[in-house]
């Protein structure tokens, strides 16, 4: 399944059935997260004139405003684990397997989708009424159904990341 999952940029105006867009929000919310804290909240977006702001506050990036959905994936700093590693907390991973889980499932479902990650956090928050300081704008996830097929892009060889008992 995973080896023809690609991101998309041009979606049909068609809507998401609820129970294909619960189903991606479902498995966002059994994605693994460090000691089981889930600090995340996911704010949907389906009204054109917001997500068309959204897109403004992307570097006016218009498959944004395009797609039928989004998801803005949201940390809740202080539900997360304190410490994880060389991270001062845990939700930076967490939010990326709640995010990876969800394009998987949406592709499970027929959609596609494509992770933004260019986005002024501050003006995304002010338009969804994100609360400041604890709470931390991480992914914003576009959903759709593809308006084109394709192949996806080229993908490394094992024998050029996979490295067996020490790094070199």
């Amino acid at each position: 399944m995973m080896r023809k999952r690609r991101p998309v940029k041009r979606f049909k105006r068609v809507p998401i059935p609820d129970e294909k867009l619960n189903s991606v929000l479902g498995s966002m919310r059994l994605a693994p997260s460090a000691s089981n804290l889930q600090p995340w909240k996911f704010v949907v977006v389906r009204d054109d004139q917001l997500k068309q702001r959204l897109a403004s506050a992307c570097q006016n990036q218009k498959f944004i405003a395009d797609a039928p959905v989004l998801i803005v994936g949201c940390a809740t700093i202080a539900e997360a684990y304190p410490y994880l590693g060389m991270y001062m907390s845990s939700y930076p991973l967490d939010m990326g397997l709640a995010m990876c889980q969800g394009e998987l499932a949406a592709f499970r479902e027929g959609l596609s989708s494509h992770w933004v990650y260019q986005f002024h956090n501050e003006k995304v928050q002010e338009l969804l009424s994100v609360p400041q300081g604890d709470v931390n704008v991480v992914f914003i996830l576009a959903l759709g159904f593809p308006e084109e097929e394709g192949e996806p892009d080229g993908r490394k060889n094992l024998s050029e990341i996979v490295r067996y008992e020490k790094y070199s």
